[in-house]
């Protein structure tokens, strides 16, 4: 996403998302958000093929994408998963629990893998 190059209106894609995909398209080395995208379809995943101990979280207001996402990971992977849904209230219903990685990191490391590995 070039800055110089057609550049997207705010009303449409507000400053912090575009410094988002930016961020993206540098990370996978792409020199597009197309590109980047058409190379991460490569990586995709067959949850019926996880037997482990699975930890799946989202936040509440990441959206209904996301959220389905989600549900379809933890009703098809074969082994136990244990889901986590973080809201609003805690601080932490963002995308990758931003709002409060504290938290997520407290219940991911030592809620969670502390009882994977009793």
């Amino acid at each position: 996403m070039s800055r110089s190059k057609n550049p997207i209106p705010d009303e449409e894609m507000p400053p912090t998302q575009k410094e988002m995909a930016r961020s993206l398209i540098r990370r996978f080395g792409r020199s597009s958000f197309r590109r980047t995208f058409t190379y991460l379809r490569q990586f995709q995943v067959d949850a019926g093929q996880i037997r482990c101990p699975a930890f799946a979280m989202v936040g509440e207001g990441e959206g209904p994408e996301l959220l389905q996402q989600f549900e379809r990971f933890a009703g098809t992977a074969a082994g136990p998963v244990t889901k986590r849904k973080f809201t609003a209230d805690e601080g932490a219903d963002g995308h990758g629990q931003v709002g409060n990685p504290s938290l997520s990191n407290a219940v991911m490391w030592t809620g969670w893998t502390k009882r994977c590995h009793n």
